[in-house]
Order: C-alpha cells, then structure tokens, then sequence
C-alpha cells in the first residue's frame, strides 16, 4: 500500500480526529505512505459545508425535537432517498476526480454522507479501490447501511449486531474500536504533572469540555460544582471560544474552588491523564478517549440522536452516570467522590470496554484490505 485517501467532514470535529488518528496510525506503521486528510464536504464546497453546520447546530441548539425525529429515521430516509441521490449525483463529481487523480490503494471515510457519495459511484465510475466506512458513534444509524462499502469497522459488537440487522454482512465487519490517537496510550507521571501545572496531589480534578460551541453550560457547571465539599480542581476547556473563557475568568475570583481555564488545547491526553471525573457531552471520539484514559463520565444532558445513544451505551455498561439538572452535579459529585468503591468500579467497567490500540487495529485492517485488493486484481 502506498497512498491512502481519507475523508472527513468539519475541521475539529470528531470525525476529523478520527481520520487524524488513523493518518498518525498508518505512519506509524510506514512512514512512506502518501496520504491525503480531505474535508469532503469542504472540498465539494465551502459554502456547502457553512450551511450544513450551521443548519445543524441551529437545529440541535434550538430544536432538539426534530434532530431526535430526523435521526436513524427508516421512514425519513425511504422519504428523501430521492433527494439523496441526486445530492450524490451533484456533490459525487469532484471527489471522484480526487480519487481518479489521486490514485489511493484505499478510500477511508469518517462519516457516512462521503462514504455513501462514493459507494453510490463504484461500480459506475470502475472505482476499483477497496472503500472503508468508520464509524465514530457506539450505535449504528441507519445511513451506514451502503451497497459498495468494502469494510465496515465498528466500535463494540453491539454495533456489529446492528449492522447484521439491517442487512450488512457480517463479513463486512470489523470489530475494531473508534479510532483513538495512539499518544493517549502513552504512560506519564500523574503526580508530575499535577505538580506542573500547580495542582494539589490532595485535590481531585475535575475536567469540563464540549462547552466551546454552547452546546454544554460550562459557567453553569463550574459554579454549582462550588457547592461540593470534596476538595477538588476544576479544569474547564472552552476551545475557540473566546467568549465563554472570558465569561470563566470573570468568575474566577467568587470561585471557591481553584479553577483553571484553557481555550483550545492540543494535549487533552494530558488534561485526562490528570483527572479524575470528566465532565462533557458524549461524542464518539471524546468519550472513546476517556474510555483510554480510564476516566469516568458525568454525561450533561445528551442530545438526541448520537449523542444520547452514545449516552444510553456509556450508562448501560456503567461507565458514566447521567445528569439532567445542575442542581444535580454537587450530590453526584460528591457521593462519587466519598464513595471510591463505586468510583473504582466504573473504571473496572470502563476497563472492559476502552480499545486504546483501535487506530493501529484500524491501520493494519487497511494494509490487510489493501492487499486482498491488489491480490484479487
């Protein structure tokens, strides 16, 4: 194998970290490779890509209800099959010609919509290519389900079982994890970095992310967590936006707890190594890392769709707790914190699920499929 082209949809999403985490993986394996990281609906078009973001976060922001409704809907996708082919007629040109001029020994793609574009074209275009479907979520929506897809690879065997259900074959499928960076495998000193970044062995870290697009209440959260008893450290991430850290650093002062405030950060491996507790919201990607990390989840109002079912896998499988109301955060704080028994016991849980070599397993599926390939021409 010597190129491979990967797709993705949104910088800094989680479908863009998963292709980044293969892309580190497959280096790893032959730093050789020509390899090609493309936002597909980017490349197709940019203004394309805005009003699909920005229709998306209105819709989950303001009306939640109708993402749920939309979301792995049989009947909502038999309706606008129609529309969706033509979609992939219109939107399919220039992604084939990438793959045309680019030549790849194996097409991957993070997200379905790039994935059933070119699985729609194979056959038509002697797309002769393997094409590889990762999903990024623990449960299947039913717009994975593609004719042309090569091999699907899924994060638990649930996710096979509902793959097999709606009608892929279970030869298609891979249980492999989602694709985690390898650097989050990677052993550091806890006690060290604590200290580095002026932390008390004694206090408990608490870690907040996935506020940076409003979709989580960070401000809220960091001022009820005043109210728990325990002695902790809040870390609150807002990513790029400069609004929210600006809103924390004004209520620092009136915090009774220390907190530390970050923007966009590079090393989340580091900010989980030194936790205890995350609090997010349940993406694929960010609670696959702290399933690595050994890190138990405080889940704050799930979305509908991904997210909530993403949410209902973590509960089920008692590696994450559910909260509905802030009000709740102090109590269940603070019964986790006073009652470590439990708290060892969701990472024992947490132990059976995390994949952390997920993205080698993924790279070497691709070398493998790769060759079957060449070996079949």
């Amino acid at each position: 194998m010597k190129r491979v082209l990967l797709f993705y949809i949104s910088v800094n999403s989680g479908h863009h970290m998963a292709a980044k985490s293969i892309e580190n993986a497959l280096l790893r394996l032959d730093d050789r490779l020509e390899i090609l990281n493309v936002n597909a609906l980017n490349y197709i078009s940019p203004f394309l890509e805005k009003l699909v973001i920005k229709t998306y976060m209105g819709v989950v922001k303001n009306t939640p209800e109708l993402w749920e409704y939309l979301y792995d809907n049989s009947l909502v996708r038999e309706k606008i099959s129609k529309f969706r082919d033509l979609a992939h007629r219109i939107n399919s040109a220039r992604l084939l010609q990438l793959v045309n001029e680019f030549q790849p020994d194996v097409v991957v793609c993070t997200q379905a919509y790039p994935c059933g574009v070119l699985a729609s074209y194979k056959s038509a275009q002697n797309m002769g290519c393997p094409i590889v479907g990762i999903l990024t979520d623990y449960v299947a929506h039913a717009y994975w389900v593609l004719e042309g897809i090569d091999l699907f690879a899924v994060p638990t065997e649930m996710t096979k079982k509902q793959m097999v259900e709606r009608g892929v074959s279970p030869r298609k499928i891979q249980v492999l994890g989602i694709p985690v960076d390898p650097i989050f495998s990677r052993k550091m000193d806890r006690r060290l970095l604590k200290s580095w970044h002026g932390i008390s062995e004694s206090e408990t870290v608490i870690l907040i992310m996935g506020g940076g697009q409003g979709l989580i209440p960070i401000r809220e959260i960091v001022m009820a967590l005043q109210e728990v008893q325990s002695p902790i450290h809040v870390i609150a991430v807002t990513g790029r936006n400069r609004s929210l850290k600006n809103k924390l650093e004004a209520v620092k002062k009136k915090c009774r707890t220390p907190l530390t405030i970050y923007g966009y950060v590079n090393e989340v491996d580091i900010l989980m190594e030194m936790a205890d507790l995350i609090i997010s919201k349940p993406g694929g990607l960010t609670s696959s890392e702290a399933l690595v990390k050994q890190l138990p989840m405080l889940i704050f109002k799930p979305l509908p769709g991904q997210e909530s079912k993403n949410c209902e896998f973590l509960v089920e499988n008692k590696a994450a707790l559910k909260i509905d109301q802030i009000d709740e955060i102090p109590k269940v704080v603070d019964d986790l914190l006073n009652n470590p028994t439990r708290l060892e016991g969701m990472k024992q849980k947490i132990e059976c699920l995390r994949k952390p070599q997920a993205a080698m397993d993924i790279a070497k599926a691709l070398f493998e499929i790769s060759s079957a390939s060449v070996s079949v021409l």
